[in-house]
Order: C-alpha cells, then sequence, then structure tokens
C-alpha cells in the first residue's frame, strides 16, 4: 500500500503561514516594480525618422506603411502616390517561395496599393500616369471588394482620353468587386456608368443580344456570370418576370 501512494509525496500539506509570507513578499515585490515603470512615448511621426535601408525587414515596410497613412490623412495625395509606387515596385518585403519561381508580397501590399490607388484618383496631377495604371491591374493579385473598386475607377479614368487603358478593363474590374462583396450600391451605380458609356448593347431588353455584345467586346467568364445576374436582377425589378401568387404572409414565405 505504501508503494501504491508513494507519488503523492509532493502533496504533503504546506505550512499556511510560510505560503501566506512568500506571498506577500512577491505583492510587494510587484508593487515596487510598477511603481518605477514609466511608459515608453512615441513622439508624432516618430516613424519618419526611422531608416529604410533594409527592404525586406518587416518592420521597414510597415514604417512605410504609418508614413502613407500620415500623407493620405494630411491630403498630401501626391507625395502618398509617389512614396507608394516606390514601395510596390522595388519589391519591398517580397520573398521567393520555396520550390517556385514566382514571388509574393507581405500582407501590406494590398494596403499600400489601396492608399495608393485612392491618392490617384485625389492628386491634382493631370490625369493618370502609367505607373498607377501598372499598379490598379495588380487588383488581380488580392481578393479585396474595395481595392478592385479603387482599380477600376483608375482604369476608368485612364481609359480616356489617354487610352492607358480600356473601358472592359476597368469593367471587369467592379465586377470582380461585386462578385468579391455582393450588391453595394457604390459599385452597381459605377457598372451602371461603364455600361451607359461605353457598351449600351449590354442594356437591351433581348438577353441573347446582351449576350451577343458580351462576346463582342470580350467579357470575361467570370464578368459575364456576375452581369448575367445583374441583368437578371434588373429585369425583375422591371416587373418582367412573373408576379408570384400571393400569399399570407408567414414564416415560410418570408
Amino acid at each position: 500500500m505504501d508503494d501504491l501512494f508513494a507519488d503523492f509525496g509532493d502533496y504533503e500539506p504546506v505550512d499556511t503561514a510560510t505560503a501566506a509570507t512568500e506571498r506577500s513578499q512577491r505583492i510587494e515585490k510587484a508593487r515596487l516594480a510598477s511603481s518605477s515603470y514609466s511608459a515608453k512615448l512615441e513622439p508624432a511621426g516618430w516613424f519618419n525618422t526611422l531608416s529604410s535601408s533594409n527592404p525586406h525587414n518587416p518592420t521597414s515596410i510597415r514604417n512605410d506603411l504609418f508614413r502613407l497613412h500620415q500623407l493620405y490623412a494630411k491630403k498630401e495625395y501626391d507625395a502618398a502616390v509617389e512614396l507608394g509606387s516606390t514601395v510596390l515596385e522595388s519589391g519591398k518585403g517580397q520573398k521567393k517561395m520555396k520550390g517556385k519561381a514566382e514571388e509574393f508580397m507581405l500582407a501590406e501590399e494590398g494596403e499600400i496599393l489601396d492608399i495608393v490607388l485612392r491618392s490617384a484618383l485625389k492628386s491634382t496631377a493631370n490625369g493618370v500616369r502609367e505607373n498607377e495604371v501598372r499598379l490598379a491591374r495588380r487588383y488581380t493579385l488580392h481578393t479585396s471588394s474595395s481595392l478592385a473598386f479603387a482599380a477600376s475607377l483608375v482604369l476608368l479614368r485612364a481609359a480616356s482620353p489617354s487610352s492607358l487603358s480600356t473601358p472592359l478593363e476597368a469593367l471587369e474590374a467592379v465586377l470582380a468587386a461585386i462578385k468579391r462583396k455582393t450588391y453595394l450600391h457604390p459599385y452597381l451605380a459605377h457598372t451602371e456608368r461603364i455600361i451607359a458609356l461605353h457598351f449600351p448593347a449590354l442594356r437591351d431588353p433581348d438577353p441573347v443580344c446582351a449576350r451577343e455584345e458580351m462576346d463582342r467586346i470580350g467579357l470575361s467568364e467570370s464578368g459575364r456570370e456576375v452581369l448575367e445576374v445583374l441583368l437578371q436582377k434588373v429585369k425583375g425589378g422591371n416587373g418582367e418576370e412573373e408576379d408570384e401568387e400571393d400569399e399570407p404572409r408567414n414564416v415560410r414565405n418570408l
């Protein structure tokens, strides 16, 4: 029987007086340490004084992101575009995947790209520049609907008069945004604007004619899928679908 309970030797009763004294000492030590602690307060804009000498250092990328947010908040859009474009096109944060040739960027790329595109839309520069169009096309590498929508706005602006992009690219981008984030009003209004200005034949009430226009302009399968659903909803909204039979409202038919 003694051997059976030998493992419980560590559970001998502890002298409560000794335990209480040790506990009081720990509490007092923690109190003294907390009284001498002072939080480190960073001055405003502290990240502007840090070096970005190592382009593959995640801390360097975060500092650039802080700078971008500051520039955007101060409405210095031209400077934000310049800094963001430099960061994205210099390969900051890029890592090469083992065994594969392609490269990818850290999660900050999507946020940086979003700020750059929104800054480009607010910039005082005349028209959209070629590097901004090139960056806008990178929305396909991300899943953000907001980013795809901003890219569509940039691509549509670049389509005229500079012809750096095409209205079809802008349409594809906004349809990608709708597919990612359902039917938000700004996305739908922008889609309607593109169609009204550049592809009025897509508004043909005959679905066959609308599909022929999709073929003619070369709309992608993904874009067709979204646009056909939109057109069906518009058709239903005009009362062209069969009316449902009137039924008493209850939880089964809500």
